[in-house]
C-alpha cells in the first residue's frame, strides 16, 4: 500500500535541504538517491522496511512511499519523515 504527502519548499534553498536529507537518511542507514528535483531512498528501520520517491515542482515536494512498516500508525512515519525533508 502507497502512502503520499507534501512539504512546502522554497526552491532557493533546495541545494541546501537536498544535502541536509542525505546526510540525516544516512545518520538512520537509509539508501538515497537522487537531485534536486527528483530521486528516492530505502533502508530498514526496526520495525520493516522503507521505500519511496520524492519530486520537487515548484514551492512543493511530494514524497510517495512505496513501502513502509505497517506496525507504526502513517501519520508518524509522515511526521517522522517531514522532520528530515523540512
Amino acid at each position: 500500500m502507497e502512502s503520499t504527502f507534501t512539504v512546502p519548499t522554497n526552491r532557493e534553498e533546495k541545494t541546501r535541504l537536498m544535502d541536509k536529507v542525505k546526510k540525516e537518511a544516512a545518520a538512520e542507514g537509509i539508501a538515497f538517491a537522487g537531485n534536486e528535483d527528483a530521486g528516492s531512498f530505502n533502508g530498514k528501520t526496526l520495525f520493516g522496511k522503507i521505500a519511496g520517491v520524492y519530486t520537487v515542482e515548484g514551492p512543493t515536494l511530494t514524497v510517495r512511499l512505496t513501502e513502509y512498516p505497517r506496525l507504526l500508525p502513517k501519520g508518524f512515519i509522515h511526521r517522522a519523515l517531514q522532520r528530515v525533508f523540512m
